[in-house]
This record gives structure tokens, sequence and C-alpha cells, in this order.
């Protein structure tokens, strides 16, 4: 009941003349929505704030809670973080989510942010071939190879190791590649170094020898499959 009034008060303001006001109740009335889980309505609220091209960042006098601030909060910045529950659970079935929000986010920075939100959601629900794909993609636009290196960190802490097997070896390629890059062209600390250096050699260390245990028991078809990928790993390993 109170969400339905909630939205009784909004509703009116949608569309008022008053540019941040406008954009402010779309906002809440999204937030609002997602909590009704009526997940298409939330989706197509956040679409109106992050595609109002009269909104601009500066036109934000206070935070979300209408407390006055000095820094500033982006709508559209709060608007795609909060859309992703809402895209993850209205697209289901064969999503799009760079060509989604490519098109939808106004700026870059805006785009990566709202990407790295989306891998971890894909991670949390298990979709671990989905959140790969996005951060590959995240991966590669982004500049600083410490921020790549500092997410497939957190990310492989994430995704169990049996679960782990199954993403391609390209992709456990392409993170060394990334840390191999940030250790050579940047002045890293020594400590720094030797701790992702330990945690990345342990990754694959045990994703070789977790591989080469299951070839052990694995049907005789498979077999040469699971002894394939712990030789690529071993490889990588040495």
């Amino acid at each position: 009941k109170l969400y339905d009034e909630a939205l009784q008060v909004l509703r009116p303001l949608q569309n008022v003349k008053f540019v941040y006001e406008r954009n402010l109740a779309r906002y809440r009335m999204g937030l609002v929505y997602n909590a009704k889980d009526k997940f298409k309505e939330s989706l197509e609220m956040y679409e109106k704030v992050i595609r109002d091209g009269e909104l601009k960042e500066e036109d934000n006098p206070t935070s979300l809670t209408g407390k006055t601030k000095a820094t500033k909060s982006n709508l559209k910045r709060e608007a795609l973080t909060d859309s992703v529950k809402a895209y993850t659970t209205v697209y289901k079935k064969d999503p799009d989510p760079v060509g989604y929000y490519s098109k939808l986010a106004p700026t870059e920075a805006l785009f990566q942010g709202v990407i790295e939100k989306l891998g971890m959601r894909y991670i949390t629900m298990k979709k671990f071939d989905i959140a790969v794909k996005l951060l590959r993609t995240l991966g590669e636009r982004i500049v600083d190879p410490q921020r790549v290196v500092n997410i497939y960190q957190e990310v492989l802490l994430m995704i169990p190791l049996k679960d782990r097997i199954n993403i391609p070896i390209g992709e456990t390629r392409y993170f060394l590649e990334k840390f191999n890059s940030w250790v050579s062209l940047y002045d890293v600390p020594p400590k720094t170094r030797k701790l992702a250096y330990t945690f990345f050699e342990k990754q694959v260390r045990d994703l070789a020898t977790r591989i080469h245990e299951m070839s052990k028991t694995a049907p005789k078809d498979k077999k040469p499959k699971f002894l394939a990928m712990a030789r690529d790993y071993y490889h990588l390993y040495l």
C-alpha cells in the first residue's frame, strides 16, 4: 500500500518542466517498481532518466536523500546502476547487455561502470559465461591495466573453483597478459607486485591441478579433453 501511495505522489511529477525534479521522480518510481518486482516498469523509468538530454549533472543541487551536499550525485549514473537488476530480470533469454548499454549509457565512463556492475550481477546469478564475456569487453576498453587486474582478482574470488574450470583458458591467458603489462609498464611497489603474482600463480596452479585430478576419473571419451586442458594450464603456470 505504501508503494502504491508513493507512485500516486510521484506520477504527476514525472512530466513537470523542471528537469531535475521530473527525473528524480522517475528515478524514485523506478526504485518503487523495483521493490514491487515490476522490473519492466522499473527499467522504463530508469531509461527515461538516462535518455533525458536536458538532464545534466550540475542540475542536481542535492544528494538523492534530499540533503544538500558539497559533492553532487549523478542521477544518470544512479539510474544505470539500479537498472542492472531490472535488466537481468527482464532480459533473461539471450541477453545482449553490451548492445543495450552501449546505446543507453551517455558516456564511456558510465558504460564501463554499469558493465562492471552487470558482470558482478551475473556472477551472483551463476551465469559465469555471460559474466566473463562482459569482463573481457570491460578489460579491452579500460586503459589502466591495474584496474583490470583488480577486477579479475575480485571476480576469481567470487567464482568457485569447480565452476572456474569452465572458463575458457583464453580468458585466463588474457588477465595474465594484463598483469604482465601492469608490472612491466608501471612502477608497482614490490610488496604489491608479489601479492598479485602469488595470487594469480595460485589460481592457475589450482586450475591445472583440479583439471588433472578430474581427468583421472573422467569417462574414457572425455579424458582426452581434460588432459589437454590440464596441459594448457600447466604451460601457463610454467
